[in-house]
């Protein structure tokens, strides 16, 4: 009975991964109306993402959830009620509620804790050694199809394989669609997220606003109908402009936050010419709004120059009018289906902390160590019976041990993500050997003689 039973499992991980081809898709579900409006919501999620509760209310929100999902049982955790309170729930209590869902259908979702310890830059480029702990989980084909249910909303997971060398984007549908998305290079086709491969690949959440994730879908899905050239890319601060994008860079220069400062600037200003007459009211809602929804180049320009007539602006203010004026032009004539109200946002990069990347191990490597992220999860097609001993190789950046230290890995001839000995937290410098006395030399004819 036993080794019948074994076959069968083997027969169902085998039928998993020998499927047939992923069904492909067109698009993936925005978030809903009142998700991209409600200001509390992108409150609580900024506040979750900054961890920015106690470990009591962490818990307590997972405890909340929990009983919620029980209540509704496992065909009702696609309820769009239930999915938004998830959106706004820390992802520590999400993982809690995935964990007990899978062990309510006998499935053990194995998870550990562990401190990091490495060098990590900020969104200033400055490198610094860092210390974080994180909660690493398990999943394999037997709870998968409960990952999207309870970690999809509000969160775009970004895959790679041990030793990077390749980034994959998995999004859920927002909404309370059913759909679990795949995507590469931000091109060509959605296709059905799964664990199909034979190798061991990480992936890390980045938590998003429904805002930010409204911005994030409508971006991709412009992707995936119009040429990518058409849409993805993006200036340096240097002033060069990247348009080749590839797998990593396309989606870490997003840019899908708030409008950048210079341009809060010019908005609030504007808006408050408008509110005193000076302007028409139309800009009482800022000049991004009403040249993001301007149909052509021609009526944004008529838009900057009925704004630049009027007399009570200061110089700096016309400064920034004619400058949003200049972005606005040069994102549609270089990313021509790109929607425009992405213009002067901050890029994913900047809303996680981390600098953008182009490089899938070095991107991987910043989330690991950034404190926006304290969950990463662990696909494979098998249960891994050692994994609380895992190590995780990230190629160029080391390898994280079994004690969570950053050591040089082997396939590169450089680490940047390894502490120097002497910065390593705690650390005691090994006591200095002692030296051997000195052999007695042989006796010479002159031993005063210099050689």
């Amino acid at each position: 009975m036993q080794r019948f039973m074994a076959r069968l499992v083997l027969l169902v991980l085998v039928c998993w991964c020998t499927a047939a081809p992923a069904e492909t898709y067109k698009r993936v579900q925005p978030p809903s109306r009142k998700a991209r409006t409600d200001q509390t919501a992108v409150k609580k999620v900024k506040k979750a993402r900054a961890q920015g509760m106690t470990p009591y209310q962490v818990s307590d929100v997972a405890a909340r959830l929990n009983r919620r999902a029980v209540q509704l049982g496992e065909n009702g955790l696609n309820s769009r009620k239930f999915r938004t309170e998830l959106s706004q729930a820390p992802l520590s209590s999400r993982l809690e509620v995935f964990v007990k869902a899978a062990a309510r259908r006998g499935v053990n979702i194995q998870t550990f804790e562990r401190r990091l310890r490495g060098m990590a830059s900020g969104a200033n480029r400055k490198t610094k050694a860092t210390s974080v702990k994180k909660t690493f989980f398990e999943v394999t084909p037997e709870s998968y199809d409960l990952f999207p249910k309870v970690m999809g909303e509000n969160v775009i997971w970004f895959a790679a394989n041990a030793s990077p060398g390749h980034l994959h984007t998995l999004v859920a549908d927002q909404n309370g669609g059913g759909h679990f998305t795949h995507n590469t290079y931000g091109e060509a086709s959605l296709t059905t997220a799964s664990v199909d491969r034979n190798y061991t690949q990480y992936i890390a959440p980045a938590m998003l606003t429904g805002p930010e994730m409204d911005r994030w879908v409508r971006y991709l899905n412009s992707g995936v109908q119009n040429d990518k050239s058409t849409v993805y890319g993006f200036k340096t601060s240097s002033g060069k402009v990247i348009t080749a994008t590839a797998c990593t860079n396309w989606a870490t220069s997003a840019p899908i936050g708030e409008l950048k400062r210079w341009v809060r600037t010019v908005d609030r200003r504007v808006a408050r010419a408008a509110t005193e007459g000076r302007l028409d009211p139309k800009f009482k809602g800022g000049l991004h709004a009403v040249l993001a929804a301007a149909p052509t180049a021609e009526a944004r320009q008529a838009l900057i120059a009925e704004v630049l007539a009027s007399d009570g602006l200061t110089p700096h203010t016309r400064a920034g009018v004619k400058r949003l004026g200049k972005e606005f032009n040069f994102i549609a004539t270089s990313w021509p289906n790109r929607p425009l109200d992405l213009v002067g946002r901050e890029s994913l990069s900047t809303v996680m902390g981390v600098p953008r990347s182009q490089d899938p191990a070095k991107w991987m490597y910043d989330l690991f160590f950034s404190k926006r992220v304290p969950i990463i999860g662990v696909t494979s097609t098998a249960r891994n019976e050692k994994f609380s001993e895992s190590e995780f190789n990230l190629e160029i950046m080391g390898k994280i041990d079994a004690k969570g230290d950053v050591v040089e890995g082997a396939s590169s001839s450089y680490n940047r993500g390894v502490i120097p000995p002497e910065r390593r937290p705690g650390y005691v410098p090994p006591a200095p050997e002692p030296e051997a006395a000195p052999a007695e030399e042989p006796a010479t004819e002159n031993p005063t003689a210099t050689p």
